[in-house]
């Protein structure tokens, strides 16, 4: 991403950006000059889907079953992962706000587990909660059968011997989102025999007639499979094939037209080619089925991606998103920057040289640095010192160490965590890939457009940042510092929304360690695996003030692990990460 190249394409920038799931306001195109003059029909359709996508509030409920207490239900691997998966879709994609989404699941507290009384509970809440203009979404991953020649889900609590009882029948469910004052509805079943209700519609809707999208809105149903069929769950995806196929669908890749929203006609014809395919390849049939209510009319605008002729207004740096493990993304848009240091610069070490630098590409850095959670969650363990259990956590008793920044992790093991974030169902899903980001980007993100040693100015102290204020920068007073780590995010941030930059623990970046000493020097930043030292940056709580100076760098060899360094990541778009 740093080096001689300037920006590419415009197009290929917003596409970048919004494949990362950045929420924003599409417009018609600008034309060309010398280009054909846009189709008006075709600007009028996007006109109307944007608007219909921007009405009114959105609420889902998400049922994601597993475990079943009867012992003759069979357990289930991926419907948990399923519901968490299509939450993560429709906050980022979809415009569900984090508190529309209701998640009922294995492991949640009582009220969210996923029994009868709690769905029933749960969906009616929602439903009367809903709007004339509100969109609902309910969606049900688990067992599914045909009890009493009808569709019924199997809640957690379901026992075969009592069906009619303990069932939930889909009938049921679709009556109640009839009753309901929302406009647009979908109810989204990845169970067995889940078509069995209701007709299949053929695929071709009016998708040019403009009076397709006056008062869109209705019931739609997607069903997992037909009436005789299961819904498949693959191991190599470990999600079902259905509900993997929806959230690509959603995520951009239905998008057929490239107008910059997936329609309810998209999506469906991009799942049933979808499951169709990958279950014929498993040696099984399933056939996605969409059943339409008669009181549908239009199409459904259902998510907002990036069009190939989209033109974005709203890209600025410091939009957010978060990924599935709970990590705040911030955009860094391209630009140009002068890493290094000033030859006046107090405290500047030798290796400090100004070279100017270009981010060609927009990117997303971590808005703090990798929690200990966040790293627990991804590898599985905690090599922190500040650990609970760990030879530090006394140090720590006042804080919840989950919160707070992993340390003690090599550049090794931190580009192992990257690697492993972007292999996780959901990432590969949101089209997102990570890495440690490149010394310029740090740097870049870092200043936020500032030209002086730190963010906030010529100086920082421990109001700024965690760093040892006994050990302070310029003229500043002596201060006692924290003189361990905070969690994260506990500081102001930077203009541009990222925190921790200055402080807290040092981080990891991608660069080997050159020395940029020489007049002849030119910064091109080395990724090769072999290099004998890594650049780390940011200084630390236990460092003088001066260490975490933007400029400030420090080479480790790859395999050196400290409590006081841990890293960020930085994101991109799958196939975008070369620089």
């Amino acid at each position: 991403m740093v080096g001689p190249m300037g920006l590419s394409p415009p197009l290929r920038l917003l596409r970048l950006a919004l494949a990362l799931g950045l929420a924003i306001s599409a417009v018609a195109p600008r034309p060309c000059v010398g280009a054909d003059a846009p189709d008006p029909k075709a600007a009028a359709r996007r006109a109307k889907l944007a608007q219909q996508f921007d009405r009114g509030n959105r609420y889902a409920l998400l049922v994601g079953v597993n475990a079943y207490v009867s012992p003759k239900m069979s357990p289930l691997r991926f419907c948990v992962s399923d519901a968490e998966l299509l939450a993560d879709v429709l906050r980022q994609r979809c415009g569900y706000p984090a508190d529309g989404v209701v998640l009922l699941a294995d492991r949640q507290p009582a009220d969210r587990l996923p029994t009868r009384e709690n769905i029933q509970r749960h969906l009616t809440s929602l439903l009367l909660k809903a709007q004339y203009g509100d969109t609902v979404l309910v969606f049900f991953a688990g067992h599914g059968g045909i009890v009493a020649g009808a569709s019924s889900l199997c809640p957690t609590d379901f026992d075969p011997d009592n069906s009619g009882l303990t069932g939930v029948r889909v009938e049921h469910v679709r009556d109640l989102m009839h009753a309901s004052k929302a406009t647009q509805k979908l109810l989204v079943l990845d169970c067995c025999h889940s078509g069995a209700t209701g007709r299949g519609v053929p695929l071709a809707l009016s998708g040019d007639d403009l009076d397709g999208f006056k008062g869109a809105g209705g019931l739609i149903t997607f069903a997992a499979a037909r009436r005789s069929q299961q819904s498949q769950e693959a191991s190599d995806r470990r999600h079902g094939l259905f509900t993997w196929a929806l959230a690509r669908g959603l995520g951009g890749e239905a998008d057929a037209d490239r107008d910059g929203i997936v329609d309810s006609d998209e999506v469906y014809r991009y799942v049933h080619d979808d499951v169709t395919e990958a279950a014929r390849a498993r040696g099984h049939e399933q056939t996605p089925v969409r059943i339409l209510g008669e009181d549908v009319t239009g199409i459904l605008a259902l998510s907002r991606v990036a069009g190939e002729a989209a033109m974005v207004q709203t890209m600025v740096a410091g939009a957010r998103v978060r990924n599935s493990v709970e990590m705040d993304l911030v955009l860094v848009m391209p630009g140009g920057v002068m890493i290094g240091s000033p030859a006046d610069e107090a405290e500047r070490n030798d290796d400090e040289r100004a070279l100017p630098a270009r981010i060609g590409r927009p990117c997303f850095l971590g808005r703090t640095e990798v929690t200990q959670a966040q790293w627990e969650r991804v590898m599985g363990s905690n090599p922190s010192w500040y650990r609970r259990g760990g030879e530090g956590a006394s140090a720590v008793a006042s804080v919840d160490p989950a919160s707070l920044p992993v340390e003690q992790v090599s550049w090794e093991e931190a580009t192992e965590f990257c690697r492993r974030l972007s292999a996780l169902p959901a990432e590969q899903a949101a089209g997102r890939v990570y890495r440690l980001p490149t010394e310029g980007e740090w740097e870049y993100g870092c200043r936020a457009g500032a030209a002086s040693a730190f963010a906030f100015g010529k100086t920082i102290g421990p109001a700024e940042a965690n760093v040892d204020g006994r050990k302070p920068y310029l003229d500043a007073d002596e201060q006692p510092g924290l003189g361990r780590p905070a969690p994260v995010g506990s500081y102001p941030p930077n203009r541009w929304g990222l925190c921790d930059m200055h402080g807290n623990v040092a981080e990891w970046v991608a660069d080997a360690y050159t020395n940029r000493t020489s007049e002849g020097a030119t910064y091109l930043p080395e990724l090769a695996p072999s290099a004998d030292a890594r650049v780390t940056k940011g200084g630390s709580f236990l460092g003088a003030v001066g260490q975490s100076r933007s400029a400030a760098r420090v080479g480790r060899v790859p395999g050196f692990r400290h409590r006081t360094l841990g890293f960020r990541v930085a994101c991109f778009a799958a196939g975008y990460t070369d620089r």
